[in-house]
């Protein structure tokens, strides 16, 4: 272990965690609707915080929720673009756009305006968070500078940081944290604006991180072995269809496979913690904050026993 070695588990280990921020937050903005009845709907207009449905005017259904979820599943999708484009350009300049991308459109989603047309502007921040916040290049870093005895495990530490800025996201929701800054309901944003705003804290350990950042060796030496191969006339031997040649074809579809039903879960376990925590249990979004606690933690050793 060098000392380059622990920064870089530093900071793959801050990047990965406002990933796990970004991530719950839109769980927890998902689980803060009230229903219809009532008394949720007199404690929000009391206390000025409204949840993500009332404010856009939309009814509570499992069916509102899924369309909302597969609009932003669609920045996932689109991803898959960056593993071309950090064999390309490489990892380090790839790392700070990602990063930078999923933290401004995150913290642009909090500014959100109410009504059916603010959330056509919500699911266009969603689309773009999730589009540079699913990019993972920080996971390509470590597997490519970690020695072989140790990279499944420090790979696991980096993805373990992702369950501790879940945890983090839900304490500040369950301590009832609310951003300073006027919107269209009050003196201060709602809870579920607020857990997407507050991601602006990134670009404080981002940027100045960066600059202590190397490329990796292997993408140097790939790129030293590629520039030789375009002066002899070679094809290149990456690109966007290098993935499907017949030698990686097992790999791929065990990797597809596995996303698949790993994303299965995730999205159905959205959905159905939203229902059933606040619709099911009445639960209060500051409740809900501390009852997704275990939820994230339980992920964070998945990553390190795996």
């Amino acid at each position: 272990m060098t000392k380059y070695l622990y920064f870089v588990i530093i900071f793959a280990g801050v990047v990965t965690f406002f990933d796990g921020w970004c991530t719950i937050a839109i769980t927890m903005a998902m689980s803060s609707f009230g229903g219809e009845n009532i008394s949720n709907i007199f404690n929000q207009l009391i206390n000025h915080d409204l949840d993500l449905f009332s404010y856009f005017g939309l009814s509570a259904s499992p069916l509102i929720m899924g369309i909302v979820l597969s609009f932003a599943g669609i920045g996932v999708i689109a991803a898959i673009s960056f593993k071309y484009l950090v064999d390309k350009y490489g990892r380090r300049p790839m790392t700070l756009i990602t990063a930078i991308g999923f933290t401004t459109f995150t913290v642009l989603t909090a500014f959100s305006p109410p009504g059916p047309d603010g959330l056509i502007y919500f699911l266009i921040m969603r689309i773009f968070s999730n589009y540079f916040l699913s990019a993972d290049i920080v996971t390509i870093i470590m597997a490519e500078e970690a020695p072989d005895h140790l990279r499944g495990r420090l790979i696991g530490v980096v993805l373990a940081t992702n369950a501790i800025g879940g945890i983090a996201c839900a304490i500040i929701q369950m301590l009832g944290i609310r951003a300073p800054i006027p919107g269209a309901w009050g003196d201060y944003m709602n809870t579920w604006q607020s857990l997407f705003f507050f991601t602006i804290v990134g670009y404080i350990f981002f940027i100045p991180l960066f600059f202590f950042l190397k490329e990796t060796k292997r993408f140097t030496a790939m790129k030293k072995y590629e520039d030789w191969r375009k002066k002899k006339g070679l094809k290149p031997k990456t690109g966007w269809f290098a993935p499907l040649k017949k030698q990686y074809a097992r790999g791929m579809i065990l990797g597809c496979v596995g996303g698949f039903c790993s994303s299965l879960i995730y999205f159905a376990q959205v959905t159905f913690f939203g229902i059933y925590f606040r619709q099911e249990l009445n639960m209060s979004p500051e409740l809900i904050g501390l009852a997704a606690l275990p939820v994230a933690g339980a992920g964070g050793i998945g990553f390190l026993l795996a």
